[in-house]
């Protein structure tokens, strides 16, 4: 079984390269090819660049996507992607922690971070494993949410509605970094993706209504979808 990495990256401002060059340097102790990738020019589409990575690959059988300033608990990770093999979208955590920056420089200096401030609900994404077969069932990465934001909630519906969902008790632990601030044409993109993901909302848990959703916003060809109908 061959298991790959995939995470949307591209290079910016020296908190966001700090923290991906020590999320490379996590991975590192997985036996895991990585693949990163920019995605189109413009706008940073999340969603285009997993598929770009995906597409990078090659053939492979489970995708870890990961983000590029986050990590987690080592041994979580094998049980994930053994889970992913199942058919489901298979995270390693039940809990997301932000660090604070004095948290994060601590882990950069090679000492403990401390307690930060956890989110104790599940997040939809950060890192998630999926199969080769529901990756392709749902189209992969819808490539219509823009700049930051609500893709990964999309793409969590339509798996765990078409495949279902697993997830390990654990955290995974966020790298600070100075948020961007949103100009008029991202808060404009923010708007179109919510309204976008609240399509997917609404057929959250019916698979036939999700198949045809796929099929109606382009993620799917008809053809495919038919035999399951």
């Amino acid at each position: 079984m061959r298991t790959v990495v995939c995470v949307p990256w591209r290079g910016s401002e020296p908190h966001r390269d700090r923290a991906w060059r020590t999320v490379r340097t996590w991975w590192d102790q997985f036996d895991y090819e990585m693949f990163s990738a920019a995605g189109p020019d413009g706008p940073m589409n999340r969603s285009a660049a997993r598929n770009q990575a995906a597409a990078a690959a090659g053939e492979w059988d489970v995708a870890v996507f990961a983000d590029a300033d986050t990590i987690g608990q080592p041994e979580l990770i094998p049980a994930a992607v053994e889970a992913a093999q199942q058919g489901v979208i298979a995270y390693p955590f039940t809990r997301f922690e932000g660090w604070t920056p004095q948290q994060t420089q601590a882990v950069y200096q090679g000492r403990p971070p401390g307690r930060g401030r956890g989110v104790k609900h599940p997040s939809p994404g950060g890192i998630l494993a999926v199969d080769r077969a529901l990756f392709e069932t749902v189209g992969g990465w819808d490539e219509k949410f823009v700049g930051w934001g609500y893709e990964d909630l999309a793409f969590a519906v339509a798996c765990r509605t078409l495949g279902g969902v697993h997830r390990e008790p654990g955290t995974i632990y966020h790298l600070w970094h100075p948020v961007a601030a949103e100009k008029p044409a991202a808060i404009r993109y923010k708007t179109a993706n919510r309204a976008r993901r609240d399509r997917y909302k609404q057929v959250d848990g019916d698979p036939e209504a999700m198949r045809k959703l796929l099929v109606e916003l382009g993620m799917v060809e008809w053809s495919h979808q038919l035999a399951d109908f």
